[in-house]
């Protein structure tokens, strides 16, 4: 063991005297301090950060132990090293004796890099550990006497221990059980749907947006059985792909318009949401004809078909003019499948498993059987609500 005297060298570094008490003479304290990185260090950089523990323990001149101290800390920092954490420890025990009116201290160090940090033998490597180091000098200055001792780790384990204790108590904040996977996460990767409780891993959660998203299931709600509180578009941003971010916002809008309001555009290369109520003031001169917002196509706000100038609503029906080449395709596909159009926003619908009661994105609720309306969650037509082979696979 070797020791040096804090306070003295740091008076002497400023040509300043001050009489120092005999060791035998002062009502001495012992400072212990001890830091311990995160043993899962990997986990942790993937949120760029740093988890370590820190352990304070203080005892009288007699062995008796009068303070001590667990805590963990996380650092926005996922490359710190050790002798920035035992710096910090090292401060955090200064402070807690200088809080409890300790004048007289001897602290003691496990790591020589450290004691020597700390002492001036050694240089900083860095300007966090320079930030530290002389924050730490400006509290031994309030002390009257203080000796920094370096020592074999086995005088210190309770400090150890308390650091330890401190990684612990800080993951059980930092960390959560998801519900889907039962994996240990970070907080900062798991999500829940405003107002609830059920939280998942953004692993899981992207997975059952996706799934809800590309089957055209409307707005993705809460994984949790029971649970229908929406997942918000802004919280998935973290972890779609730019594609499904999109498709989400579409839904999003399409959910924000009341069925009566919506409005597609006609023309298949196009195909976008609009609200009625937006395309006021898109009304071209010719009556009925509006432009759509986005590809300036020109349609029939009336039947939402491309524009008719000359011909009315139903005359252009009876007339049946030829259709684009790519609507011809669709609907000679959904008539082979047997697929449903649905008669308010015309979007064709494919049943891949489960009943005939059908929700369109549009919110119009139907039978995939006879394309019947569904009203107050019934249905108005006699056909069978599911078929086993749509429900049961080998």
């Amino acid at each position: 063991m070797h020791y040096c005297d804090l306070k003295t060298k740091l008076k002497n570094n400023s040509s300043s005297s001050t009489h120092i008490k005999s060791n035998q003479t002062i009502n001495k304290f012992k400072l212990y301090f001890k830091s311990i990185m995160h043993n899962k260090q990997a986990q942790v950089m993937e949120l760029q950060r740093s988890l370590f523990g820190i352990g304070i323990v203080i005892l009288d001149q007699n062995g008796t132990l009068v303070f001590e101290k667990s805590k963990g800390v996380v650092e926005n920092d996922a490359q710190m090293s050790n002798e920035v954490a035992e710096v910090m420890a090292f401060i955090e025990g200064l402070n807690a004796s200088s809080l409890l009116g300790f004048k007289n201290i001897d602290v003691f160090s496990d790591v020589d890099t450290v004691f020597r940090l700390i002492t001036g033998k050694l240089g900083c490597r860095g300007q966090k550990l320079a930030v530290l180091i002389e924050e730490a000098t400006l509290l031994v200055l309030k002390f009257s006497y203080c000796h920094a001792y370096v020592q074999n780790r086995d005088h210190s384990l309770v400090a150890v221990k308390l650091a330890r204790d401190g990684i612990v108590a800080k993951r059980k904040e930092l960390i959560e059980t998801c519900g889907i996977c039962y994996t240990d996460t970070y907080i900062d990767q798991m999500l829940s749907a405003d107002g609830c409780v059920h939280r998942y891993c953004f692993a899981c959660i992207k997975k059952h947006v996706e799934a809800k998203l590309l089957q055209g299931m409307g707005l993705p709600k809460c994984p949790h059985e029971g649970c229908d509180l929406e997942v918000k578009l802004d919280k998935c941003r973290k972890f779609l792909t730019v594609e499904l971010f999109d498709l989400m916002s579409e839904r999003f809008k399409e959910a924000t318009i009341p069925a009566a309001q919506k409005v597609y555009c006609p023309y298949p290369r196009c195909s976008v949401l609009m609200s009625r109520s937006d395309l006021q003031g898109w009304t071209c001169s010719d009556q009925g004809a509006t432009r759509c917002r986005k590809c300036d196509g020109l349609f029939c706000i009336s039947c939402l078909a491309a524009w008719h100038s000359g011909m009315t609503c139903s005359s252009f029906k009876q007339s049946n003019p030829p259709l684009f080449v790519e609507e011809a395709t669709v609907k000679a596909i959904a008539a082979k499948h047997f697929w449903r159009q649905c008669s308010v926003c015309n979007h064709i619908v494919s049943l891949v498993q489960g009943c005939y009661h059908i929700t369109c994105r549009c919110g119009h609720e139907f039978c995939y059987l006879c394309g019947a309306e569904w009203k107050n969650k019934r249905a108005t037509c006699t056909c069978p609500y599911w078929d086993e082979r749509n429900i049961i696979y080998s």
